[in-house]
């Protein structure tokens, strides 16, 4: 055993104790970091030039430090930003494109920002909203509302309770739902405060700062410093801030400071912008007094407008709590301070609410840095910079090392210079359905932004925008421009390279977009045809989990498979959605109904992590016929619709058959045809001339439906001139029945009665039976106002219909004693009011299985 001798043993602590000391001085010299992040800041700010915001606190951060004009974040939506700048790995390589996922599943020994920081001796702690979780555990249905991060710090996360309302009104509509979604048994009056629930949108309760959650995160945070100036050892304190997020609640006070509100300006969406590009404004339109289609009323904007000022204000009272009660300790001189918003947001510009877009308002966010030894503080920066740019610029300002996961660059320099410039461009991404990702490249002057198809690495769309005369896109130039598209392009490619499916840069489709509609369609032609338990398809995973459900080979609507669900006492299945996902639009597929016998029902529910709802009851709908006869349109307007689940009752071994399921994003409304019709008014018979025209719009999309006033303002100066063939409208169907193999059809507008244009026999009129398929038809009049129809190829019509598609101009061979013909018509067509009434009425019984 080796012995230590006096001499040695005082030289050994000799250099021990100088070891401390250095260890320590290093320690004590490397400077704290106070982060706070606020969910859902748009870079609308006094200090940003928007003298309208009342926001002195950060005001004076941005004077004593840098402001960054141009900061942009990777995702716009909470978890990927957040967890793209507390990884410093873009979302692609982290993981991580939605809400629903945590980036521990797929890279659980990644180092975090705050993880680093504690590694070197730093405290970490974090207080409120920091990563996606909010809430304590079990205050939500879900997982992703409490999830947190414990590795990241050298404390549990401190975090508050979810309750939103205050007001009689709040209250009232939080109770509602509460017992809607959580459903409980016996519940106390205040077990509601303990859970999540969205009420109405905006809420002005007269209570003091502190009863909401963030004056109780400004309350700790500054309890928390008074703790940490104690312990003598550098610290890493992260402070979130839930608000603006909405629902959009504050004092009243901070409502007081915002009167007359302006309506949004800039609320056309971008001219020739594929519509995949917006959304159909379901965050805002979940809360309970939101329409959840149409038009938001311009009281309801005016009212949201000032709920989300009236939060800046006040989340900007409770920074300044915690910025003061760090000047009070002593210690700002020697703190990093970081303020950033995790994404941008829109407040009705381009007639969007709410954030998860590529467009400037989304992607763009507030960030502003104040360093100990920076230099022209109150000097703002006009580089690009981005989120993930921080992890290693904090890095680098405290003195750590550079850890080799990160995918941004340090800023540092520019603390010194405002003048210098980091980076060229910066990048973001969102995601859509069926497998689309859209990547968006912003330089000093223009975004360009393509829609990729990763399995594929096809473009599906693109768009550019020139950033020159407003930051809000007005006008898609990619068709104007092909030479900017091109040479952006390249760098995009460059710039995502890991990002796409192959290893070569994107290639174009051959028709640019493809997608204008929407997701993929599911229709079930890769399925093997039998039971399963677990089938995936484009747009989600279905999974049975009561009765029979099956891949049928014999019947489709679209090629040659499809699902059915059984029936019996009740068969139901589930759709877990896909990533990104669209909910805010339609829901659709084809049906037929498998019986006419009781009893049967078929209904869908939703799943937004707070439990099931109704949102479709098809018992009555969904139509017996072997041809897939109803086409089902369900709204869903809720963007965060996780799962859908089909049930079904019926008599065994019948059911229902579904085909063709779609999920399309929601799309501004817009007039794509206006064709003039015949009209029918007999008061205009004789006439040479009319002063009135019946016209026929058709439209696309369902948000912001157009009103008169708009068709009215699209249609002033125009002029319509008639051909010389045109006429007024005689006959108009009235009825249809079945008589045996023929069907009767009865006329109205017939003046004396109906007779051949040319005393031939009538033409032009056509029948089909349960298949669908349309054969010529003999018509002969009967009487004064029917036509008896008989179709050799059809034992028994279903529909009948005359001068329909494809005639490009409709002849006249029936008219009426006026001289005047007979309106085209089909019985199956969705456009007749009689197709609709004949869809309402009630079916004969028949005791037959299908």
């Amino acid at each position: 055993m080796h012995r230590w001798s006096k001499a040695q043993l005082a030289i050994f602590v000799g250099v021990m104790v100088l070891l401390g000391v250095s260890q320590s001085g290093v320690a004590e010299s490397r400077p704290n970091v106070l982060l706070i992040a606020v969910d859902d800041l748009r870079p609308e700010l006094g200090c940003y030039g928007e003298s309208h915001i009342r926001s002195p606190n950060i005001d004076a951060l941005a004077a004593s430090g840098r402001l960054f004009e141009r900061a942009y974040c990777q995702q716009a939506v909470c978890n990927p930003s957040r967890t793209s700048l507390m990884t410093e790995m873009r979302p692609d390589s982290i993981g991580v494109t939605g809400n629903h996922s945590h980036f521990r599943t797929k890279h659980p020994n990644v180092v975090t920002l705050p993880q680093h920081f504690k590694k070197h001796g730093y405290h970490a702690a974090a207080i409120g909203k920091i990563y996606h979780g909010v809430f304590p555990d079990g205050a939500s249905l879900t997982k992703w509302d409490t999830m947190g991060d414990p590795q990241s710090w050298s404390v549990p996360a401190m975090r508050f309770g979810p309750r939103y309302y205050y007001t009689e009104e709040g209250i009232a509509a939080a109770k509602v739902i509460y017992e809607k979604v959580y459903k409980p048994k016996n519940p106390s009056p205040d077990d509601w405060t303990h859970k999540l629930v969205f009420g109405p949108a905006t809420e002005s309760p007269d209570v003091p700062d502190g009863t909401l959650y963030d004056g109780q995160v400004a309350e700790a945070a500054v309890k928390t410093l008074q703790e940490l100036k104690q312990q003598g050892k550098p610290f890493f304190l992260a402070v979130g801030f839930i608000k603006p997020h909405s629902p959009h609640i504050a004092p009243k006070k901070y409502f007081d400071l915002y009167k007359d509100v302006a309506l949004p300006t800039h609320t056309e969406f971008p001219a020739e912008a594929p519509s995949l590009a917006g959304h159909g404004s379901g965050e805002l339109r979940r809360h309970t007094d939101q329409p959840k289609r149409n038009a938001i009323p311009n009281k309801n904007q005016q009212r949201v407008r000032q709920a989300y000022f009236a939060c800046i204000s006040y989340i900007d009272a409770q920074i300044g709590r915690v910025l003061s009660e760090l000047e009070r300790s002593g210690i700002s001189d020697h703190t990093i301070v970081v303020l950033y918003g995790d994404h941008g947001y829109h407040l009705g510009e381009q007639g969007l609410w709410g954030k998860t877009t590529n467009f400037e308002l989304d992607t763009r966010v507030p960030l502003i840095v104040r360093s100990p030894r920076m230099t022209a503080a109150g000097k703002s920066s006009s580089s690009l910079v981005e989120l993930v740019d921080l992890y290693p610029t904090l890095a680098e300002l405290a003195g750590l090392p550079i850890t080799k996961q990160l995918e941004g660059q340090s800023f540092a320099p520019i603390l010194s210079d405002p003048q210098h410039a980091t980076k060229t461009v910066a990048l973001s991404q969102y995601p859509r359905g069926g497998g689309l990702m859209g990547y968006t490249m912003r330089t000093p002057t223009h975004r360009l932004t393509q829609w990729v198809h990763r399995q594929t690495s096809e473009i599906r769309a693109t768009e550019l925008y020139d950033y020159a005369d407003a930051l809000v896109e007005s006008r898609n130039i990619a068709g104007d421009s092909p030479e900017i598209v091109a040479e952006l392009s390249r760098q995009l490619a460059t710039a995502f390279a890991d990002s796409f499916a192959s290893s070569t840069p994107p290639r174009k489709a051959k028709q640019e977009p493809v997608v204008v509609n929407g997701n993929d369609r599911t229709s079930f032609e890769k399925a093997k045809v039998s039971l399963f338990n677990e089938l995936e398809t484009k747009i989600g995973t279905w999974t049975p989990i009561s009765g029979r459900t099956i891949v049928d080979g014999k019947h489709a609507k679209t090629e040659r498979q499809c699902l059915q669900l059984t029936g019996g006492k009740e068969t139901s299945i589930t759709l877990q959605l896909a990533e990104g996902i669209d909910t805010t639009g339609d829901l659709t597929f084809w049906a037929e109904r498998w019986t006419t016998r009781a009893p049967f029902s078929f209904r869908i529910d939703k799943n937004s992590g707070k439990g099931w709802e109704e949102i479709f009851k098809g018992d009555k709908q969904i139509r017996v016929g072997r041809a897939f006869l109803s086409h089902v349109k369900v709204p869903l307007g809720d963007g965060s619709i996780e799962r859908l689940r089909f049930s079904c009752t019926s008599p065994a071994n019948t059911g229902i058959l579904i085909d063709d399921v779609r999920i399309a994003p929601a799309r501004p409304q817009r007039i794509v045809k206006v064709e003039v019709v015949p009209l029918s008014l007999p008061a205009l018979v004789g006439n040479d001339a009319s002063p009135l025209l019946k016209l026929r719009v058709e439209t696309t999309g369902q948000v912001d439906p157009i009103s008169l006033t708009d068709l009215q303002a699209t249609l002033e100066g125009t002029t319509y001139e008639p051909k010389s063939h045109t006429t007024y409208s005689g006959p108009l169907l009235d009825s249809a029945e079945h008589e045996g193999d023929s069907m009767v059809v009865s006329f109205k507008h017939v003046d004396a009665g109906l007779r051949s244009a040319d005393e031939k026999p009538l033409r032009y009129f056509e029948a089909c039976g349960a298949d669908g398929v349309f054969h010529s038809a003999n018509a002969k009049i009967i009487g004064t106002h029917t036509v008896a129809l008989s179709c050799p190829q059809v034992a028994e019509p279903h529909h009948v219909r005359y001068a329909w598609l494809p005639f490009p101009d409709p002849p006249a061979s029936l008219i009426n004693d006026a001289g005047l013909p007979a309106s085209p018509f089909s019985t199956e067509s969705e456009e007749s009011p009689f197709a609709r009434r004949k869809a309402n009425a009630p079916r004969p019984a028949n005791n037959a299985g299908h």
